[in-house]
């Protein structure tokens, strides 16, 4: 009943996480190496093309030095401070801003175009008249 089942770590349990990954690696014998299915699974579709490796220099640089500049001059700009204010309204609003946009008479381009704007709207509104009056009462109780 059970012989179908690869033995853990194999080859073919390997091709079997491909199968299930990515639809167009189903047509693959067995015999995938572990090294197919990493580059299938991880640079295909995880979109890792190195972007990353720059701003990784500058925290590690940053760490050696005693000061990053990505958390001093990037992460501290105001812009950056707003959207850290309202990241957790963002969070809880994000599939009910969707679905308020979704449900409208846009095309999928201008729905693409007015989500950004709509979701932080939506997000500093619930932000600034629910959450932060809530927590200003919590703590004060």
């Amino acid at each position: 009943f059970m012989h179908w089942i690869p033995a853990p770590g194999s080859n073919a349990e390997l091709a079997a996480v491909g199968r299930l990954v990515l639809p167009e690696y189903a047509n693959k014998t067995n015999d995938a190496s572990a090294a197919e299915v990493l580059y299938l699974v991880t640079m295909k579709h995880a979109s890792h093309n190195g972007g990353m490796i720059p701003i990784m220099v500058l925290v590690i640089l940053g760490a050696a030095a005693g000061e990053d500049p990505i958390a001093k001059y990037v992460f501290m700009s105001p812009p950056m401070r707003f959207l850290g204010r309202i990241s957790y309204a963002q969070y809880i609003l994000q599939h009910v801003t969707w679905d308020w946009v979704d449900h409208s008479m846009l095309t999928p381009r201008q729905k693409m175009c007015v989500f950004p704007a709509a979701h932080l709207s939506v997000a500093y509104v619930a932000s600034r008249f629910v959450e932060r009056p809530f927590n200003e009462w919590y703590r004060g109780r």
